[in-house]
């Protein structure tokens, strides 16, 4: 395993732009049947994370790879009363139609949500995407992106932190570089 430290330049749906430390973890692209979104940090102070995507891409800007996957969802909590706002709602990009997102409790740091593709399926992650609610604050600030050939023992991709700069209802990507 190769760890890499890098200053990269993030920039955002709307052009915004600023630099970032991101760990980078491997020294090519991982194919796995289990992805997960690991948030340790969040914007707000609250304690709620509000997400309305997540979407896994092969490459930078193709198509998340959830959606049609057959695929399921899983989290670590989900909110109080809100048992309908579970972490699928993040990976198969329905809001704009059921208005549904993932939305964790309020005591259960850190979050994750993560996506199984199946049995006998493994994809690339070359590009990670969220998309945070309406609500300011409940979005990532430090975070991984992991991945598990068991859905039990999960190993970072990639790691950002402060990453601080988000607009409501905007997506940002991250792109999942290999290392040469």
């Amino acid at each position: 395993m190769v760890d890499e430290s890098r200053i990269v330049t993030v920039t955002d749906a709307l052009g915004m732009s600023a630099s970032k430390t991101i760990t980078l973890h491997y020294s090519e692209w991982v194919t796995a049947r289990y992805w997960r979104l690991y948030i340790t940090a969040q914007v707000g102070t609250d304690n709620w994370m509000n997400l309305r995507q997540i979407a896994l891409r092969a490459t930078p800007g193709g198509v998340n790879q959830c959606i049609g996957a057959g695929g399921t969802a899983d989290q670590n909590s989900v909110g109080v009363g809100l048992a309908t706002y579970t972490a699928i709602h993040a990976f198969d990009e329905t809001f704009a139609t059921d208005g549904l997102y993932w939305h964790s409790n309020d005591i259960s740091k850190p979050w994750w949500a993560s996506f199984d593709f199946g049995a006998g399926v493994q994809v690339p992650v070359g590009e990670l995407a969220i998309t945070g609610t309406n609500v300011a604050g409940r979005v990532p600030k430090d975070f991984s992106l992991q991945f598990s050939f068991d859905g039990v023992n999960w190993l970072p991709v990639a790691t950002y932190s402060g990453i601080v700069n988000w607009t409501l209802n905007v997506s940002q990507s991250f792109a999942i570089a290999p290392i040469a």
